[in-house]
């Protein structure tokens, strides 16, 4: 019996299975990719157990984590559903946690309920940064959960980075923030190298500054009790180069194109099944 299982190892699964490696023994987390070969080096290194299919990670996991593209999750239930009803005919009642953004609790209840299941849930949404430990976990159960295996899961992300139990509606509308965001500040980034770049700079060099300059802002915005406009208008003194700056950008529409990008990001989630 593992205590915690993936079905999938992408990218967004597989730095989560290393996460959880730091917090449990690798041979207590068993996962399935369609590509193997990218769980290998855990296999070889930590012992972590693969498995052969998905309903193998179902049938012999406590808590069953599901990494795969939304539109696939339905058929994938359907595959899974026997390894879960044996695990429930046992006395065992998997939680199932899935990374899918757009496949709501209700969708879930309404498949595994044709599915003749009925079983506690979990989304579990995290961004880029979990890799390193500098990311976001957020997650959000439906009322069949038991508080401490909420409590329990969650501890398996620490080393994630924040980590936080939010409701569904909240996780939904916090996703163009946090997981999509991370394009956003690399599109900043790379955008003030070129600048950087066409101001003279060696290429490496301007990306370097650039993304710790990104890096020791948003600490400061973490750790400071100061308001984000607060923080901006120290380093815009009057006539300086800093206020030449974004009120050029303002005008350039810096930042309605970030509030419309997010938007339209929460928008989109909403017809991710069509």
């Amino acid at each position: 019996m593992s205590t915690i299982g993936f079905i999938g190892a992408g990218n967004m699964g597989l730095p989560l299975i290393k996460v959880v490696c730091k917090k449990v023994d690798a041979t207590q987390v068993v996962a399935c990719d369609h590509h193997p070969e990218r769980l290998a080096a855990l296999v070889e290194e930590k012992g972590l157990v693969m498995a052969d299919t998905a309903a193998q990670v179902a049938e012999q996991s406590e808590f069953v984590v599901v990494g795969i593209k939304p539109h696939a999750i339905t058929g994938l239930l359907e595959d899974i559903a026997p390894a879960l009803k044996a695990a429930c005919a046992e006395g065992r009642t998997p939680v199932l946690c899935s990374l899918a953004a757009g496949y709501s609790l209700k969708e879930f209840d309404r498949v595994l309920g044709g599915l003749g299941l009925i079983l506690p849930i979990v989304r579990l949404m995290p961004n880029s940064g979990v890799g390193i430990g500098e990311g976001v976990c957020l997650f959000a159960a439906n009322s069949r959960i038991e508080a401490t295996d909420l409590e329990r899961l969650m501890g398996f992300f620490e080393a994630a980075g924040l980590c936080e139990a939010v409701d569904e509606d909240t996780l939904a509308r916090s996703i163009p923030i946090f997981s999509c965001s991370p394009a956003y500040v690399y599109m900043f980034i790379e955008s003030l190298a070129d600048a950087g770049s066409e101001l003279g700079l060696e290429r490496d060099l301007a990306m370097r500054l650039a993304a710790q300059a990104v890096k020791g802002s948003a600490a400061n915005v973490l750790e400071s009790d100061k308001h984000v406009a607060a923080l901006r208008d120290e380093i815009c003194t009057p006539r300086g180069m800093t206020i030449t700056a974004t009120n050029r950008m303002e005008k350039a529409g810096f930042r309605s194109a970030v509030i419309e990008g997010a938007l339209a990001a929460y928008e989109h989630s909403k017809n991710m099944l069509d």
